[in-house]
């Protein structure tokens, strides 16, 4: 038996203002640009206000848009109000109307709004949402006094709170702007700030990012990436690659004269060598990301981007570096890097054709590089060797004077 619904006399109490009518609480339309800045109420805030609307009354009713019926202020009381058991809630009529400009209208929600308790994250992402949208109406651009008014109206310090996170969640990770450091933003809006401080954070954004780029000796590691890759990554990964790249090297065109001829038959290893690089980040990066959840999410960097790994797994500041390079001579591989590191590594050899492959993965110390010279410095391929292994055979040579890949075959 489905329980009667509670009578709206309950809530309006002698502390209830002053209210103009009372309405079907499903007559009610929410305000769409309400839900993208807000989205859901805080938990502990919705409960404490469901428990002071039974033990008070409904202090303050919602405001209504006449015409639409839509809530102006008020969704979190008309939800509250909604489960407690209500259907209906008496209501203020709005005596202006509803912002036709979007940008204004979340202007107006963030105002309206500045008595709820604070939510760091909430009111960070109010701010972004008004920053595009202010964007979106004057072509692109959004400078500096406009972001301080938002800033004001989202009770967000400019100077304070919102330099300090733009610095921590910009993309260019490598320059002087940003750190992109989504970990440490985690961190800060689980607890509030309280767990982990702006200042502190971009403290360690600040220290992390001094000593990545004196040497480029440390890549980041999480326990995660352990076990990051596994068999089905890279036989998708290579099955991608080889596909494409295969397109790309019988791909033809009608010359001047008529004749039919393939278009990159005669390119610089070093470019065709660069797109696989590409293409195989790339894949597997799309293989993680289709079985895995959204806190592990993975990231192919653009060769723009500047990144210090070329698989970012940016929760948790930590990546992985690949290397690739043509078999030569039918059994020859030589992985290059810059500078020395130690971090996790995926290698991948392949034949001219890209038709048969080598590749393994796993943490290699910067005491597994050679001597490094002006074209990079050697990975010692023994240690390669003992790495998770693939597909292929990396073992030394019958003399014991180098090491020999065999490649394997294209597996479906």
């Amino acid at each position: 038996m489905k329980p009667k619904s509670k009578k709206v006399k309950d809530i309006i109490t002698e502390g209830t203002e002053r209210y103009d009518d009372i309405i079907n609480i499903h007559d009610l339309n929410p305000d769409e640009d309400n839900i993208e800045i807000y989205g859901g109420a805080d938990e502990d805030y919705f409960k404490d206000l469901q428990r002071q609307i039974e033990e008070d009354g409904l202090i303050e009713p919602p405001i209504v848009y006449p015409k639409t019926l839509e809530i102006k202020s008020g969704h979190t009381r008309i939800a509250a109000i909604k489960e407690l058991g209500y259907t209906e809630t008496p209501i203020i009529w709005s005596q202006t109307k509803k912002p036709k400009n979007k940008f204004q209208n979340i202007m107006r929600l963030m105002t309206a709004n500045m008595g709820r308790p604070s939510n760091l994250e909430r009111q960070w992402n109010s701010v972004q949402t008004a920053i595009e949208e202010y964007k979106n109406e004057n072509n692109g651009s959004c400078p500096e006094h406009i972001v301080k008014q938002i800033c004001s109206a989202a009770q967000l310090s400019y100077k304070y709170s919102y330099k300090n996170l733009k610095l921590l969640t910009d993309k260019t990770y490598d320059t002087p702007t940003g750190y992109d450091r989504p970990d440490l933003v985690a961190r800060i809006f689980s607890g509030g700030g309280n767990n982990l401080s702006i200042a502190k954070a971009v403290s360690f954004a600040k220290s992390d990012d001094s000593k990545n780029k004196k040497n480029a000796k440390y890549m980041h590691t999480s326990k995660i990436l352990e076990n990051a890759i596994d068999n089905s990554h890279v036989i998708y990964s290579i099955n991608r690659v080889s596909n494409l790249m295969t397109m790309f090297r019988d791909a033809t065109f009608t010359d001047t004269e008529g004749e039919t001829k393939y278009g990159f038959r005669n390119i610089q290893q070093n470019i065709v060598g660069g797109l696989v690089h590409e293409l195989f980040a790339n894949a597997v990066t799309d293989s993680i990301n289709s079985r895995s959840s959204e806190s592990n999410k993975a990231v192919a960097y653009d060769p723009k981007d500047n990144g210090i790994y070329d698989i970012s797994f940016p929760l948790h500041n930590a990546g992985i570096e690949i290397k690739t390079c043509q078999i030569k001579n039918g059994n020859k591989v030589e992985f290059i890097s810059r500078h020395p590191k130690t971090g996790y590594f995926l290698f991948v050899g392949y034949t001219p054709e890209f038709d048969y492959f080598y590749v393994s993965y796993g943490k290699v110390d910067e005491l597994d590089f050679g001597k490094t010279s002006r074209f990079g410095t050697k990975i010692n391929l023994e240690a390669v060797s003992k790495l998770t292994t693939f597909t292929g055979e990396l073992k030394p040579n019958d003399d014991n004077t180098g090491y020999i890949v065999t490649p394997h075959p294209l597996t479906f």
